[in-house]
């Protein structure tokens, strides 16, 4: 087997932290930690309220009626909602939570757990963005075409 200088001392050298570093990541690691539990309690939030939609679907109908959208439709909407929520918020508290571990037992197989877990996160805000923004680009042209042919016809 032929060897890569190259290659071969990345993997002599490897990474190290100056403690600077090290400060950073247990700091962000304990913030992300508080803001994936909030994303917990956010997300619960809406499943109740989503409940609570489907629940008094009867009495808040005459309500709602102006909208043109039955309540359970709303209460389903809010419960998808959280159900999406969740994703982010779990892996936003498996970089905090292995990366505090991480750096306590200064284990770099687990700080690169955690910082898979950061990935994952941003990788699912970039790719909900894409879909918002899709959506919205979406709806935009169907208003085109409805106010279209609302001039068209008449």
């Amino acid at each position: 087997m032929e060897n890569n200088p190259i290659l071969d001392s990345e993997m002599e050298t490897g990474l190290t932290l100056s403690s600077d570093a090290r400060a950073f990541l247990f700091e962000t690691s304990r913030w992300a930690q508080f803001l994936a539990i909030l994303g917990f309690v956010a997300a619960g939030f809406m499943a109740l309220t989503g409940l609570g939609f489907m629940a008094l679907g009867g009495a808040m109908a005459q309500s709602l009626a102006q909208f043109g959208f039955p309540p359970a439709l709303f209460g389903l909407f809010y419960i998808v909602l959280a159900v999406i929520y969740i994703f982010p918020s779990m892996y936003l508290y498996q970089f905090a939570t292995k990366g505090k571990q991480a750096l306590q037992g200064s284990n770099s197989a687990l700080l690169t757990e955690s910082l898979g877990g950061l990935k994952s996160t941003f990788k699912f805000y970039g790719i909900f963005a894409i879909a918002v923004i899709g959506l919205y680009f979406l709806a935009i042209l169907i208003g085109i075409v409805a106010g279209g042919a609302g001039l068209i016809g008449g």
